[in-house]
């Protein structure tokens, strides 16, 4: 969300005559997924995507851990063992 606001600014900027050059880097186009075609309205006629090379990149998704951690046990009340 962040990114999307700051490429906004700086399009804005670039229509006010400052930093042209970085409003041309960040007019980028990208082709569109599975998931974008399904989204869109007439997506089955979709060539590109707007992209956003400010936004941060796909992280890794963890699931908590499963068992407890050593020694973990020891500190539980004994109702819970």
């Amino acid at each position: 969300m962040a990114a999307a606001c700051l490429k906004g600014f700086y399009l804005f900027l670039a229509k006010r005559g400052v930093g042209i050059e970085l409003a041309e880097a960040l007019d980028q186009k990208r082709l569109p997924t599975t998931v974008d075609r399904r989204r869109a309205f007439l997506g089955h006629t979709l060539q590109s995507m707007p992209a956003n090379p400010l936004s941060p990149t796909k992280s890794v998704r963890r699931r908590h851990p499963k068992m407890l951690p050593d020694g973990a046990k020891q500190g539980l009340p004994t109702t819970l063992r």
